[in-house]
Formats: C-alpha cells, sequence, structure tokens
C-alpha cells in the first residue's frame, strides 16, 4: 500500500550530464585523435551519446559546436 505524495519530478530519471571540461575527452574518444586539430571546429551531438544536460564546470581550448 503505498502512502503519501510524491512529486511528479521525483518520479523522472535524472539526464545524464557531462561537462564542458570533458568535452575535449569526449571528442578524442568519439571522433578520433585527428579531430582535435587546432582551429578546427569539432562538432559533437550530446542527445546521440545519450547526454540530456551540459554543464558549465572547467575550461574548453578548442571550438566546439554543440
Amino acid at each position: 500500500r503505498k502512502i503519501g505524495f510524491k512529486p511528479p519530478s521525483s518520479l523522472e530519471p535524472r539526464p545524464e550530464t557531462v561537462n564542458v571540461g570533458e568535452l575535449e575527452e569526449l571528442a578524442l574518444k568519439t571522433l578520433g585523435p585527428e579531430s582535435l586539430q587546432k582551429g578546427k571546429e569539432l562538432s559533437l551531438d550530446l542527445e546521440a551519446l545519450g547526454y540530456g544536460k551540459l554543464l558549465g564546470r572547467g575550461v574548453v581550448n578548442l571550438p566546439f559546436n554543440i
């Protein structure tokens, strides 16, 4: 028997997250080492990779198109 109220937000699964500082490592894994050339814009589709939220912790040294 269930007792009490549970708000709908507590029943939803939390989205997978990735920090801005982890984008270079993620690009290296998915696109390969040749893609990390200076001045070249990298394109990542975070939804296709299973991430639902981009967080702001970290430093980015390369241009990204998210």
